[in-house]
């Protein structure tokens, strides 16, 4: 995933550097994906989106489930 200009997400065939997400473990135990560009990666249900944003709100804390 990258991180283009205003918010929006896109996917590649490949990652390059710019296009890494670095992992943020959030105190109440989910996850939050920064770009090296210092955005979060978000999703908002309501408008069936993922994108960019500047802050670590709920929207941008992701809750990641083992799966057997």
């Amino acid at each position: 995933m990258g991180n283009r200009l205003f918010g929006e997400v896109h996917t590649a065939d490949v990652a390059n550097a710019w296009e890494m997400l670095t992992p943020v473990k959030n105190e109440n135990g989910s996850w939050s994906f920064k770009s090296r560009s210092g955005y979060y990666l978000s999703a908002h249900l309501t408008y069936n989106e993922v994108n960019f944003q500047p802050h670590n709100d709920r929207c941008e804390q992701w809750t990641l489930e083992l799966l057997y």
